[in-house]
């Protein structure tokens, strides 16, 4: 489902290493050997680059099997699209908001169907009608900012960063399935995913697709789309893999 999504720039040859730790003492204890970026008490699953492994908690006696799932989904797409794209820095919004796009994926014999992915489903709501802004006295940033963060800008606030990651995955989850091919919007993930395949900077990636676009206007119909119950209840996706 991965490459149907996002084809590799070549055939990869990379052996894709998964550690599974049953204990968290022993994922704690690997973190301590490795110190990996970004790492906190809350992590139960990490793509670490520098050691090409992903490591992920799961406990089969008292772990959730859905969100270790959800999870091993998730970090998995940071391990294929880092061999996939050819090794290039991800802009955060669209590494993670890809990673949670995959999170919502339901695998099944022939491929996978991609829904909603709940944990950020009810977020994004509460965001896009301003309820956090009053309860929490946060300023979401725009569109054209979120995309625009450097992997500093994105993590720096650490405090909103949930409320960062869902909106990077609203964004790519509507862009993928909540517009139609008569869009002004349709096809600007894939020339944003092109221009990083084809080794472009993060600045070029939002030329090719965003260079054109209203981003104002974009952000309106972003925000409509969350608001729609209707729009949301059709936009369930299949991707074959056999």
């Amino acid at each position: 489902a991965y490459r149907a999504v996002h084809p590799p720039k070549k055939e990869i040859e990379a052996v894709s290493v998964v550690k599974v730790f049953t204990h968290r003492d022993q994922l704690f204890a690997h973190f301590s050997e490795r110190k990996p970026d970004g790492l906190n008490l809350g992590v139960i699953g990490m793509w670490m680059p520098v050691y090409d492994e992903l490591v992920i908690f799961h406990d089969p006696a008292t772990s959730n099997v859905k969100t270790s799932m959800a999870i091993l989904y998730h970090e998995g797409v940071h391990q294929y699209l880092h061999y996939a794209y050819g090794e290039v820095d991800m802009p955060r919004w669209f590494d993670e908001g890809t990673g949670d796009y995959f999170g919502g994926a339901e695998a099944g014999a022939d491929g996978v169907t991609i829904v909603e992915n709940a944990t950020r489903a009810g977020t994004i709501t509460k965001i896009v009608n301003g309820e956090f802004a009053k309860q929490y006295s946060w300023t979401a940033p725009t569109l054209k900012a979120l995309v625009s963060m450097s992997r500093e800008e994105f993590y720096r606030e650490t405090k909103w960063l949930v409320f960062q990651y869902t909106m990077a995955w609203s964004l790519v989850y509507w862009l993928r399935q909540g517009i139609g091919k008569e869009s002004p919007y349709a096809g600007a993930i894939d020339r944003y995913a092109e221009a990083l395949r084809d080794g472009g900077s993060q600045a070029q990636a939002y030329e090719a697709a965003f260079g054109k676009i209203d981003m104002v206007a974009l952000e309106k119909d972003w925000k409509a789309f969350w608001i729609d119950g209707e729009a949301r209840k059709k936009c369930r996706r299949e991707i074959r893999t056999k």
